[in-house]
């Protein structure tokens, strides 16, 4: 749980993509061993300054209410790290720094992935619409993937 914690709060840091995460991840090895960087060590790494700005925030807050949400609601976490992160992901320039899994992770590579795009005001018959039609790709057998914006995706 630890180490998840210091995932999370680094994907929180770095956004949902980040070109810039991998080198970071190069020198120190793990969220955790950047974490407890201090200010100069920050200074001279390859990155951004809007990065370094929000990597000295060592706030856990967030990152904690999320861990506890995901164990709650049994919500898998996936870091880019880890052995089972889907292997189709990890060549793109920008991969994501995280995944958030509910149910099981079908081989990405193998599977019709469908991605869920839409306002975040939507009326309830968007709503109900899009629940329908994801419900029905997910029926069929295709991975519903969501950005995890507010609004019709979620």
């Amino acid at each position: 749980m630890k180490d998840r914690l210091f995932e999370i709060w680094f994907s929180l840091r770095c956004g949902v993509q980040n070109k810039e995460f991998q080198p970071l991840l190069e020198i120190f090895g793990t969220p955790y061993d950047l974490y407890k960087a201090d200010e100069s060590e920050l200074e001279g790494l390859p990155c951004s300054q809007n990065l370094k700005t929000r990597l000295a925030d060592k706030s856990l807050k967030e990152a904690t209410h999320i861990a506890e949400y995901c164990k709650q609601n049994r919500v898998r976490i996936l870091f880019w790290q880890d052995e089972d992160y889907p292997s189709s992901l990890r060549p793109l320039r920008d991969p994501p720094v995280l995944l958030y899994c509910k149910g099981n992770l079908p081989d990405l590579s193998r599977k019709l992935c469908i991605s869920v795009v839409g306002t975040r005001s939507m009326s309830e018959y968007g709503k109900r619409i899009a629940y329908k039609i994801g419900y029905e790709l997910a029926s069929a057998g295709a991975v519903v993937v969501s950005g995890m914006a507010l609004g019709i995706d979620s």
